[in-house]
């Protein structure tokens, strides 16, 4: 039994030995070792992670005004005669912009084969399925201005070969991981894109 001389060498020395338990579990999930109850989880790691890495993004330096890593809550597909638009709506004000992400001529492969994925989400297309020469999905989506991450949160690989499904006609980016949030972000910004003033 131990004993110490007073309560705050008592204090000091179970404080100490609850780190030291912390410290050993922490050099175990990155020994990739069993813990037999740990309190740093692989999952609660991750998410201080993420906390940490939000805090950075969103942290704002002396004099400068607030700042989010997200410019935007949700963003859409929407094809408006041929121009394939980028809807952007921000808080529950109703913010909202619209930016042109490719122009198509009538007689491209792309344009028709987006045009059949906006009408129905949730249904497996192929370029086979309108009779087109190509059959890569991915290469018609490219050819949209499509590409990357804005490419993944809208689309998935279909159940058959060559096949693509749209997820849904909106994001909610808030509901997306952040690793996809970020890469969302940066490729947006990359982009550049003109906003779109074409009356509807």
């Amino acid at each position: 039994m131990l004993t110490y001389p007073s309560i705050e060498e008592s204090e000091k020395s179970n404080e100490l030995l609850g780190l030291h338990g912390y410290w050993t579990e922490l050099q175990a999930i990155r020994n990739k070792r069993d813990v037999a109850a740990p309190f740093f989880t692989m999952k609660r790691f991750c998410k201080y992670l993420e906390v940490v890495a939000t805090k950075i993004l969103t942290e704002k330096k002396k004099g400068e005004p607030s700042k989010t890593s997200l410019t935007f809550d949700t963003i859409g597909l929407e094809l408006n005669g041929e121009d394939l638009i980028l809807d952007i709506k921000k808080g529950q004000a109703g913010y909202k912009v619209k930016y042109l992400l490719h122009t198509f001529n009538s007689f491209q492969n792309p344009y028709r084969f987006l045009e059949n994925l906006l009408k129905t989400p949730g249904k497996d297309f192929s370029p086979a399925d309108f009779e087109m020469k190509s059959n890569s999905c991915s290469n018609l989506l490219s050819r949209a201005n499509l590409k990357g991450c804005l490419k993944d949160i809208f689309f998935k690989k279909g159940n058959e070969k060559n096949t693509v499904q749209l997820k849904s006609s909106w994001i909610r980016i808030s509901e997306q991981p952040l690793e996809t949030r970020l890469s969302v972000q940066k490729q947006f910004k990359e982009m550049n894109l003109p906003i779109y003033n074409k009356s509807s």
